[in-house]
């Protein structure tokens, strides 16, 4: 087990219910990683459900009566605390830091412990941090979906309290990571966020799987390089498999970085260009409308009059509407039913979502800005029941068509 400085750790963290137990475990390459402890049950934790951690005490206790090896605070969404983690910058030997860390220290002059290989920094700071790059060489950066192994082992060189250090996060992250910033009032925007492509993904069955990849959050993956196969899997379903769409919007993404560009190959193949393509050739995601039923459709106005011919287009098989019962009829499989149960928004919300599909296949900038724009405006319900109400005379079914021969009888199986 490792010494904990219990006094050393900032009062302010020892409050929240953002705690860890942790354990070393194997990995089968031989190295080690860190599995982080519910301390009310000794179960595996998750740093992405608060439901699985707890308080300091607990922490504490769970860590001292079950021979574990340390504690950890999580990261959380909707917290100030950014961790800044810095390996391999401290001699144990001599007990020394290198300049880079030193300078590190001094930049964010806020609470710094020595990690529990005795060979690292971790510290933490207020601010926000930019959706962009996470990891570069032996600095990592994170305000959720991690846990950070606490110590309380503050070195004479650092500071012993928490301080606010957003200017400087947003310095020391352009710095090494090499991204444009804009700070605004509520925070750090990220290049990308207003895409079609970006808002049709989040709307699909695994949106908020995409989300999370998007955001540079992979706490739900073994490694990064999986969370980023699992990105790029994802994007070239929405891409229709344009690679150099795919690496586009990679690089916009909070998973973005430097090994990304990294030659990896004899052939010369970067990291990025390899992820790419085993996404491209194992990619068997289904989470949207069917390509080849979408690359037939025409071109329909971006008007209420417009949705509700897609509507009509995408399921006129299916739908008709009886003036005299006021009543949509519905194809069940073997005969038309009347809507009891409100199918016919059900398909007007699927034609909403299919306009999202439609943004993403168009070639030109502002034509795809165009169409997702009516895309957001059509998601309201006046615009889904206009929908409705204008497709009613375009699939019209008079009571005597729908029961034409009284001698034939419909069974499972088939007519009689």
């Amino acid at each position: 087990m490792n010494n904990i400085c219990i006094d050393r750790i900032p009062e302010e963290l020892k409050k929240l219910n953002q705690w860890v137990a942790w354990k070393i475990q194997p990995k089968e390459n031989g190295k080690t990683t860190k599995i982080p402890i519910n301390p009310n049950t000794g179960k595996y934790a998750k740093v992405n459900e608060n439901g699985s951690w707890g308080s300091f005490e607990e922490a504490l206790l769970r860590y001292n009566e079950n021979g574990l090896q340390g504690i950890g605070f999580v990261f959380k969404k909707d917290s100030p605390y950014v961790g800044i983690d810095l390996d391999d910058c401290l001699d144990p030997a001599t007990h020394s830091f290198s300049q880079e860390a030193l300078s590190t220290i001094k930049h964010f002059g806020s609470y710094t412990e020595i990690s529990p290989s005795g060979k690292g920094l971790h510290i933490i700071v207020k601010g926000s941090l930019p959706a962009q790059g996470r990891k570069n060489g032996s600095i990592e950066m994170y305000a959720y979906g991690r846990f950070f192994t606490i110590t309380g082992n503050v070195p004479d060189e650092a500071p012993s309290e928490i301080a606010d250090r957003r200017d400087e996060l947003l310095l020391f992250h352009q710095q090494h990571f090499g991204v444009q910033v804009k700070q605004l009032d509520q925070g750090v925007m990220q290049d990308g966020e207003d895409d079609p492509i970006i808002q049709m993904a989040r709307k699909a069955a695994n949106g908020k799987k995409f989300d999370q990849l998007w955001k540079g959050d992979y706490s739900g993956y073994p490694s990064q390089s999986e969370a980023d196969l699992a990105l790029c899997q994802m994007l070239s379903f929405w891409t229709r498999g344009d690679s150099r769409i795919i690496d586009s919007m990679f690089r916009k993404s909070g998973l973005f970085r430097p090994k990304f560009d990294e030659r990896r190959y004899s052939d010369g193949e970067t990291y990025g260009q390899a992820t790419i393509r085993k996404a491209l050739t194992n990619n068997n995601l289904s989470v949207g409308p069917s390509p080849q039923t979408e690359s037939k459709q025409p071109k329909f106005n971006l008007t209420e009059l417009g949705n509700s011919e897609r509507l009509v287009y995408r399921h006129r098989q299916d739908i008709r509407y009886c003036h005299t019962w006021k009543s949509w009829m519905i194809w069940d499989g073997q005969r038309w039913v009347q809507d009891k149960s409100d199918k016919i928004k059900m398909l007007a919300k699927e034609v909403v979502r299919s306009i999202y599909f439609e943004a993403g296949q168009a070639t030109d900038t502002t034509e795809r800005q165009e169409i997702s724009k009516h895309a957001r405006k059509s998601e309201s319900s006046y615009n889904v029941n206009a929908m409705i109400k204008l497709a009613e005379s375009e699939v019209p079914v008079r009571t005597e068509e729908l029961d034409q021969d009284p001698w034939l009888f419909n069974c499972q199986n088939g007519t009689l």
